[in-house]
């Protein structure tokens, strides 16, 4: 085989590896020092300016509502939002921040605009990373009890002035 050839078929069998797999996704640990409770990172790669819908990862949230704060950046992308699909689907107001999302299991999608340079046979490729702050949006039982707890102090400390 000639040099040629084998430059092309390796470039072509590259070419249909890229096509036939468009996002390459990691579920991270989460560094201690981020206070996060999802990580993600990875790379999206495909043809066109645009990708729609890239599964990332998969969360699962327990029972109750849910508050997830999303800190996502890329390199080589743009204008990235997330949404969540599950038995429904969640899009985000922001972007990439979610509020009263319901318990279960969901698919972490991700969307944006190529902004990097065209490689080989017109691929465009990006790399993103990011992360989820999680919080219950329904207070625990503990929250009431140590508000109840706080106001019942200060109701006895305004007791006790009144009656010297």
């Amino acid at each position: 085989m000639t040099k040629t050839l084998k430059t092309l078929l390796a470039t072509a069998g590259l070419s249909a590896v890229m096509a036939s797999a468009p996002a390459h996704a990691v579920n991270l640990p989460c560094p201690a020092d981020t206070g996060l409770g999802e990580c993600y990172a990875g790379a999206v790669f495909g043809r066109g300016d645009t990708f729609t819908d890239w599964k990332i990862g998969t969360i699962s949230l327990g029972e109750g509502l849910w508050d997830l704060a999303g800190f996502f950046g890329a390199r080589g992308a743009d204008g990235l939002s997330l949404s969540l699909v599950g038995a429904t689907t969640v899009n985000s107001t922001d972007g990439v921040s979610f509020s009263h999302v319901a318990g279960g299991d969901y698919a972490v999608k991700l969307s944006g605009a190529f902004t990097g340079p065209k490689f080989f046979a017109n691929q465009s490729l990006a790399a993103y990373a990011g992360g989820f702050d999680i919080k219950s949006a329904v207070p625990e039982p503990q929250t009431y009890a140590l508000l109840l707890a706080g106001l019942m102090a200060v109701g006895y400390v305004a007791r006790r002035r009144k009656a010297d």
